[in-house]
């Protein structure tokens, strides 16, 4: 391969059961700012092998972050060797694992929650509603945002709760 690349290269020759929570290598960003708190590392990318390595190093990567007044730059995000991606967390159990905070999702239009047609979610359309959508691609509850009703069975639902019976004896 011909591509420029910029590498670090960790030499050291660890023993089994030493690969478990070690750096191995940083990307620093610092400043020699000399104002409160002074110079520290900003930012920083680190590839770091976790508690499971256990016989060869396992890779996860962690985003750090300061504001102007941290005196050092803590871990904000993490991708870890099987692909998720924790955000306040270096653990992540999920495709995305978010803690110690909110989710906001602006689109400006609909926004899905949970699987496809084929699994069942939860749909906002334009902040009307929230929808919740059965495995069946059909309205199974309706939260109205303006009014506070929920509808089960309906997608009208005219009271705090309004529940709709088939009539097909279901």
């Amino acid at each position: 391969d011909t591509t420029p690349t910029l590498r670090l290269t960790d030499t050291r020759n660890l023993n089994v059961g030493d690969w478990d929570d070690v750096s191995l290598g940083k990307l620093q960003f610092k400043t020699s700012d000399t104002s409160s708190p002074g110079a520290r590392v900003l930012s920083e990318i680190e590839a770091y092998s976790g508690p499971a390595a256990a016989s060869a190093p396992e890779s996860q990567l962690r985003f750090k972050t300061a504001t102007n007044s941290d005196t050092s730059a803590t871990t904000k995000m993490t991708i870890s060797a099987t692909g998720n991606v924790g955000i306040g967390t270096t653990t992540p159990n999920h495709k995305l694992s978010v803690a110690g905070g909110n989710i906001e999702v602006n689109n400006g239009g609909a926004t899905w929650f949970g699987s496809d047609a084929t699994g069942g979610f939860v749909r906002t359309f334009n902040g009307n509603s929230f929808r919740f959508i059965s495995s069946a691609n059909s309205e199974t509850m309706r939260i109205n945002n303006a009014t506070g009703n929920v509808g089960i069975g309906t997608t009208s639902p005219s009271q705090k709760l309004s529940l709709e019976l088939s009539d097909t004896g279901t």
